[in-house]
């Protein structure tokens, strides 16, 4: 298994040919795994969000040690865009808090890992500079993974 460490991401690569297909539900600020399976397939390269407060999705072999992540942007706060009423062709946006949202993560197949974790990145003040310490983050959930998706 070949593990790479880049801008503070960790990424897996094992070559199987299947990942994880998790199905996750945020209502009222907890978030519970609906369905997770394997998928056969090639996971396509995903980018990390670039909001000021995402949710950092992590897999875990053991509680804290994380063998993936992504940062996801919130599926709880949606953008809807609408025609101006006033200015006829004009388009206007709202972001809208949703209490109840699913969404999908789709990770590796990562040996040892056990449970996923989903955290919220707190919005820093002011950007880290070299030296200091990024945003902290604050534990949402952590999830124990079905026994059938877990190698």
């Amino acid at each position: 298994m070949l593990m790479t460490l880049s801008l503070g991401r960790v990424q897996a690569s094992d070559g199987t040919n299947q990942f994880l297909f998790l199905t996750l539900r945020l209502k009222g600020g907890a978030v519970t795994l609906e369905k997770a399976s394997v998928v056969s397939g090639t996971l396509k390269p995903q980018q990390d969000s670039t909001d000021a407060e995402p949710l950092l999705v992590t897999l875990e072999q053991a509680e804290g040690e994380a063998r993936w992540s992504l940062a996801i942007d919130d599926p709880s706060i949606q953008r809807y865009e609408y025609e101006d009423p006033q200015q006829p062709g004009v388009l206007k946006s709202k972001l809208v808090q949703v209490d109840d949202v699913e969404f999908i993560v789709r990770a590796p197949l990562t040996p040892g890992v056990r449970h996923i974790a989903i955290y919220r990145k707190e919005k820093s003040i002011q950007p880290a500079t070299a030296g200091e310490s990024p945003p902290a983050k604050r534990l949402v959930a952590r999830i124990e993974l079905p026994k059938e998706v877990t190698k």
